[in-house]
């Protein structure tokens, strides 16, 4: 089986693909599904365990949730502008 980061890789490059056509309270939905997608296709083709894939994939799968919250934390705050004194 491939790696689970480069799994990872491959659905954040997917999901910013999509990510100016959908809602973006989806984005990180998304790139969950399609880690789990991914990973579970990889199982399939290169004779990999599914119930490990599937694991591998939903515990990697939120750490994708939290870097695509993590950026739009960080981008809110980048651009807050400073209060009038």
């Amino acid at each position: 089986m491939i790696e689970i980061y480069y799994v990872v890789a491959l659905s954040m490059g997917i999901t910013n693909t999509y990510k100016k056509k959908i809602y973006k309270a989806l984005i990180p939905l998304l790139s969950f599904i399609t880690v789990i997608v991914l990973n579970i296709f990889n199982a399939l083709v290169f004779d990999g365990d599914m119930q490990e894939a599937i694991k591998e994939a939903v515990i990697v799968g939120g750490i994708t949730i939290g870097i695509f919250n993590a950026g739009d934390v960080t981008g809110k705050v980048i651009n807050k502008k400073p209060p009038i004194t």
